[in-house]
């Protein structure tokens, strides 16, 4: 039998963990696929049950297609996404959060790159993100794709450290997620962002189908995996564990990411954090003045971005 006569297995694991609302738009939006696929829901220590919509889905869908399993407790995103993983024997594996959305082609476009490519280990789409205040009024409305063409993407680490990568949309190949060892627990937040890098280190390629996968939901000042504080300790220990590679690039990557650091710091008030990072970022950057204003505003007040900006204006 060829490669593509083969009838390879599907499935999304979506770790469900205290929103039981929004669970039926994410887990109807992988069973109501246009291809077959399998749906794991992994149960992270919610207060609420996931087990019960699960029969409820197993019961419209089949059983064969809806598989419920539950973590020790409530352990983390990643935790909850290795424990579906083992749960399947499935070809090509995607993970979804439990308040996001598959367009209803998203798998179908994300598996044909894995067939066809046997060199291909992650396919990334694009991701259209939806922010919302408390009141529910939309303060951010956007699409974001990878910059490369349509195919395999030249180097597709260098496209994550530029954060033009989101992972909210891929697919992956199980037999190589196992070879590198899943997601790594101590990551809340940029778990996925891990796991791809350490995927192409391996030799594994990259893919990007310029067709739209997932719809992102987000409720600004919402806590994300746990706790913000997670949130920003995901992204230091993310930073640290890549160091070596991160520096194979040029250095406006590291100024980047130090950026986005520093502004996720300051918005949830660690000044002092928020300013050591805007200064590591501008002397990755020069060209940044930004990031040192933004610095200095931190440790002198608001005095100095009056100054530059009265400067700017001569």
């Amino acid at each position: 039998m060829s490669e593509q006569q083969k009838e390879y297995k599907l499935a999304v694991v979506i770790p469900a963990w205290n929103r039981p609302e929004l669970w039926p738009r994410s887990m109807r939006s992988v069973l109501n696929q246009t291809v077959p696929v399998s749906l794991i829901i992994s149960d992270d220590g919610t207060k609420v049950s996931a087990e019960g919509i699960a029969k409820e889905l197993a019961a419209e869908f089949g059983e064969d297609r809806v598989t419920y399993v539950k973590t020790k407790g409530n352990q983390g995103p990643p935790v909850a996404s290795n424990v579906g993983q083992q749960h399947t024997d499935a070809d090509f594996i995607a993970v979804l959060c439990d308040d996001d959305e598959y367009e209803p082609t998203a798998i179908e476009h994300m598996s044909k790159p894995l067939i066809d490519n046997p060199e291909v280990d992650v396919v990334v789409g694009n991701v259209h993100s939806v922010h919302t205040d408390g009141n529910g009024v939309v303060v951010r409305d956007n699409t974001y794709r990878p910059t490369d063409a349509p195919g395999i993407i030249p180097d597709m680490i260098k496209n994550i450290f530029l954060g033009r990568t989101k992972m909210e949309a891929y697919m992956l190949r199980r037999e190589a997620v196992e070879a590198v060892g899943g997601l790594d627990p101590k990551l809340f937040a940029t778990d996925t962002l891990d796991l791809a890098v350490r995927l192409c280190l391996a030799g594994g390629k990259g893919y990007h189908v310029d067709e739209l996968i997932t719809h992102k939901y987000t409720l600004l000042d919402e806590p994300h995996a746990g706790s913000i504080d997670n949130k920003i300790a995901s992204r230091k220990l993310f930073l640290e564990k890549n160091r070596s590679v991160f520096e194979k690039y040029p250095s406006e990557i590291l100024a980047k990411f130090y950026y986005e650091l520093a502004s996720l710091t300051s918005v949830y008030g660690d000044a002092s954090g928020a300013r050591s990072a805007f200064f590591k970022s501008w002397l990755y950057n020069k060209k940044n003045i930004g990031a040192l204003i933004r610095a200095l505003v931190l440790l002198f007040g608001i005095r100095v971005y009056s100054f530059f900006k009265k400067f700017s204006n001569k």
